[in-house]
């Protein structure tokens, strides 16, 4: 589920149904995950600079990348958290938007 507040439906239409990593606008994500592992928070402003979670927060991102890209844990610690977390941002498409919560 996505918001975009300010804005009229044909704006918010716009943004429907495109990845979360091509929208230029600032984007804050609340992932709740089911399982024993944390929700998290993903911030990213509208050139796409993302703030991280915390590391604690960030166990199902760090699961989730090891086990679709394996190749990656060579990898230095920077280069795999810009990996996940574009993976998750092309991943995640929204098929509406709304106004308000």
């Amino acid at each position: 589920m996505a918001f975009l507040n300010g804005v009229n439906a044909d704006i918010r239409n716009q943004y429907a149904n495109r990845p979360m990593a091509e929208l230029q606008i600032p984007r804050h994500i609340e992932a709740h995950v089911a399982g024993a592992m944390p929700n998290f928070t993903i911030n990213v402003d509208e050139s796409g600079v993302v703030t991280p979670p915390r590391h604690a927060e960030s166990a199902w991102l760090r699961a989730r990348a090891v086990a679709a890209h394996p190749e990656h844990g060579g990898l230095d610690h920077s280069t795999q958290r810009m990996l996940r977390e574009q993976q998750l941002l092309h991943e995640l498409v929204a098929d509406e938007i709304k106004g308000k919560m």
